[in-house]
């Protein structure tokens, strides 16, 4: 028979071992994480990044003659963004954008609770300033450690821009939809006019397009877009952006938009081949683009 006071002995060890151990593996871990987070681009870099826009050719009195490039892009200030737009993304996309630092530990709790609710996947945690970081940064890849990096990011970047400017940069890359990147494209492209001029319903049914744009997109499927646009409105009157009175009448309004998209500009068509064949043949140019 073993004798009790060395079979503690065994138990005292196993543990201390298990324990050691824990404390080895957790500070690799933690060294890899620091070792991870220093190797990310420094947040300056989003203040320096360039929109892909189309290329615009002028004639020589100096009159735009063509558009060229893959992505419609026309970035504009945050300031000719509609308010009812801001808080339209705000609303359906990250109603806690004005109080937390980049990431929502309170959304990213909710989020895992209805998913476990759900048994499936049907909601994500992710800030407004997380899906910058990802667009920018990072490819769509579904792995834990891009994850880490794009909350590390979007931690220093909301920390290094204010809120304003985080959601101009989004509001200016995010995809619409219809060809369409960023919301003056967008307001061009389904309604024929300029962001500025969006109206309260315009600005919810944008605004519910980017989750999926091959969803919520009113040209591919009209009524989805509504029910999308009324959720869009709907959480607007629930954080108090509008009115109860501007909520009832909104959601009765009809969806209108342009029947095609502005045709891009491209008058003197054979001087314009020649341009495109010099830009491949000589300067390796195949997409035109800012």
């Amino acid at each position: 028979l073993i004798k009790r006071p060395f079979k503690n002995k065994i138990f005292r060890y196993t543990v201390l071992s298990v324990f050691l151990g824990c404390i080895a593996g957790g500070s690799i871990a933690v060294y890899m994480l620091y070792r991870v987070a220093q190797s990310l681009p420094p947040v300056e870099e989003i203040t320096q990044y360039r929109f892909t826009q189309p290329s615009m050719v002028y004639d020589s009195q100096g009159r735009l003659i063509a558009e060229l490039g893959v992505e419609r892009r026309y970035p504009v200030k945050i300031d000719e963004m509609p308010e009812d737009m801001r808080h339209a993304v705000v609303a359906i996309e990250d109603a806690r954008f004005y109080e937390h630092s980049g990431i929502d530990y309170i959304g990213i709790a909710r989020a895992v609770l209805k998913n476990i609710k759900k048994g499936r996947y049907a909601e994500g945690g992710s800030t407004l300033t997380q899906q910058l970081v990802k667009n920018i940064f990072f490819t769509p890849e579904k792995k834990l450690i891009r994850k880490y990096k794009e909350a590390v990011l979007a931690y220093r970047i909301d920390n290094y821009l204010t809120k304003d400017e985080i959601l101009e940069y989004y509001l200016n890359f995010v995809n619409f939809g219809r060809g369409g990147y960023g919301i003056q494209s967008a307001a061009i492209n389904y309604f024929g006019k300029n962001a500025k001029d969006l109206t309260l319903a315009e600005c919810a049914l944008l605004a519910g397009i980017p989750r999926s744009p091959s969803l919520y997109a009113p040209h591919i499927n009209k009524d989805r877009s509504m029910q999308r646009r009324n959720l869009v409105l709907l959480r607007m009157y629930e954080n108090g952006y509008i009115t109860e009175e501007q909520y009832l009448a909104t959601i009765e309004e009809p969806v209108v938009i342009t029947e095609t998209t502005p045709q891009r500009l491209r008058l003197a068509g054979y001087f314009m081949d020649h341009v495109i064949k010099f830009l491949a043949t000589e300067a390796g140019i195949t997409d035109p683009q800012n």
